[in-house]
């Protein structure tokens, strides 16, 4: 008992458990979800002497549902105002050849105000479309006086992602092209907010950004700082010296992003660290489990000994109806009093009244079962009158059973389960223990998964090892041990029943009416009593049921117990 309660509360958290992993990290994740993403973005971003800057974007974008708005933020805080703004859809005559043919035509935008404080200006479009569809925008616009010009550096300064845009974006290349041809020393670039973004400053004057993917949460920033000289025209004249702090700033930027970089590649290894172990335990403790679980083939055919004729006869027909059926009945308890009647501990006898149940005097009660003993006693003393038992009263109990006389009827059915570890009339072994123990690997299992996929974010490594271990804990919830031995005396008491069957279905009168009590007994439990009876009835004349060595089928007996048989046939099928 004390497993079975392990094994359920380990049932319940391994629920619990599992709910959380499968129903609470997709449910956070729809709630955050944006209506599109950016599957590619290259810019191509121009800076002139009179310190003004085109800007030349191509945006992918894919729908995260039925058609959306797309929103592009342009801080203006960096520009005095904005020119030349135009935004195209662009259409390739192949869509998966994205350097082919293509058309751009004029897309109808709004430019508002979003954020006087901040001074920052959204260029909105509707994209129609179904989830996932894609759609291919240019923007075209020229911001003045956007290169900062202190006494000692110009700078740009620019945001091509900004915070609380909180987008994914895939694919990003960003090139911004300088007005004159530059040496690496005299030029400086940061880059600020994407762990994984990458810069290069090359010698043709020409400052790169590369990402390929900006996860939601994460923004893309940079500075270019350029000798003066470059910008002869320029009008955004600051009047102090700002490099040093600049660079140190950007610096400390890039600093702290390298540590976030190391701390990113610190949970995603972590997590598939995690997850593999979290795999490897769910599969060893399976791979475990299902070794302590098989059970060892018995080769050879069933012996001819037991062949023919009851496999067992010190299986009571009680016990065999537990074993053929797997729980008791009222059937097993009728088989068990025409038992004692047949074995002459019982004398049924009849009337002008009812037909009663005695004890017999000269009985030998050591000879006896406990079931068989405990419910002779019963029968007579609990439910009789102390001497004798009315059939009208038995056929009452076996018509309630377990609703007037439950306490009894438990005692007599676990003195049958109980009554020798030979026979445990169970085909399934006990395997609690080892239920118990799987369960708790598992659980562990399946916490390494949501570790993984909540605290360290791997939602990959999370799902794989969730998924494992979720398999194992229903492995281990439905798998079972065959007890071979049992097994092989379950089959050998189908046979038996199969040939029973068998003789029944001819005319042949091969045994005696003595023999064919002793299989009447192990009919009822089988449902196949009522049918062996009437083609017995059929066969045999009535001379022979006058056999004073026969009891149960006594020729006085046949209408009791074929009302019997009719009467509660539900019972006994």
């Amino acid at each position: 008992m004390l497993y079975k309660r392990w094994i359920s509360w380990a049932t319940v958290l391994s629920i619990i458990l599992a709910g959380v992993f499968i129903v609470h990290f997709p449910v956070k994740a729809e709630e955050e979800a944006i209506p599109y993403t950016i599957k590619e973005l290259k810019s191509n971003i121009n800076l002139y002497e009179d310190g003004s800057v085109y800007f030349d974007e191509l945006v992918t974008y894919q729908l995260q549902e039925d058609g959306a708005e797309i929103i592009k933020p342009i801080p203006m805080a960096y520009s005095s105002y904005i020119e030349q703004l135009e935004v195209f859809h662009r259409v390739y005559s192949n869509p998966d050849d994205k350097l082919g043919d293509y058309k751009d035509t004029a897309h109808t935008f709004n430019f508002t105000q979003a954020d006087e404080e901040a001074d920052t200006y959204h260029i909105s479009i509707a994209l129609e479309g179904d989830k996932l569809d894609e759609g291919t925008f240019v923007y075209r616009y020229k911001l003045q006086d956007t290169v900062f010009l202190y006494k000692d550096t110009a700078a740009f300064f620019w945001q091509f992602i900004m915070p609380e845009q909180n987008i994914e974006a895939d694919n990003v290349t960003i090139e911004i092209s300088l007005p004159n041809k530059a040496s690496t020393e005299e030029c400086d670039g940061y880059v600020r907010g994407a762990a994984y973004a990458e810069k290069q400053l090359l010698e043709d004057g020409l400052f790169r950004i590369t990402s390929e993917r900006i996860p939601d949460g994460e923004f893309l920033e940079s500075v270019l700082l350029m000798p003066n000289s470059m910008f002869p025209s320029g009008r955004k004249i600051v009047d102090n010296l700002a490099k040093d702090e600049i660079a140190a700033d950007m610096t400390s930027w890039e600093e702290e992003t390298a540590i976030d970089r190391k701390q990113d590649e610190l949970r995603y290894y972590g997590s598939w660290g995690i997850a593999i172990l979290s795999i490897l335990l769910s599969l060893g403790v399976g791979l475990m489990f299902y070794i302590k679980t098989k059970s060892p083939k018995r080769k050879g055919e069933i012996p001819d000994s037991h062949k023919k004729g009851i496999p067992d006869a010190s299986i009571s027909p009680a016990e065999a109806g537990m074993l053929n059926n797997g729980r008791l009945s009222g059937k097993e308890l009728f088989a068990t009093v025409l038992s004692l009647i047949k074995y002459r501990f019982l004398e049924m006898s009849f009337g002008n009244n009812d037909g009663i149940l005695s004890i017999r005097e000269d009985i030998q009660k050591e000879r006896l079962r406990s079931h068989e003993e405990y419910l002779l006693n019963w029968l007579i003393e609990g439910v009789g009158d102390g001497k004798v038992l009315s059939l009208k009263a038995f056929e009452n109990l076996l018509d309630s059973y377990k609703k007037t006389y439950e306490h009894k009827i438990s005692t007599w059915e676990s003195l049958i389960h109980g009554r020798s570890g030979k026979y445990a009339f169970q085909v399934h072994e006990n395997i609690s223990w080892l239920k118990v123990w799987a369960m708790v690997c598992a659980i562990l299992s399946l916490c390494a998964a949501i570790l993984a996929c909540s605290a360290l974010g791997n939602l990959p490594a999370g799902i794989i090892s969730g998924v494992t271990a979720s398999a194992l804990i229903i492995y281990v919830l439905f798998r079972k041990k065959v007890n071979e031995d049992l097994r092989l005396r379950q089959v050998q008491w189908d046979k038996y029943k199969d040939d029973l069957r068998t003789q029944l279905s001819s005319k042949s009168k091969s045994l005696s009416l003595t023999q064919w009590e002793e299989h009447l007994l192990y009919a009822i439990p089988f449902g196949i009593a009522e049918e062996m009876l009437e083609w017995l009835m059929q066969n045999y004349s009535s001379r022979e049921f006058e056999d004073g060595n026969l009891t149960i089928l006594y020729h006085s007996n046949h209408s009791w117990i074929l009302k019997v048989l009719q009467s509660y046939r539900r019972h006994f099928k």
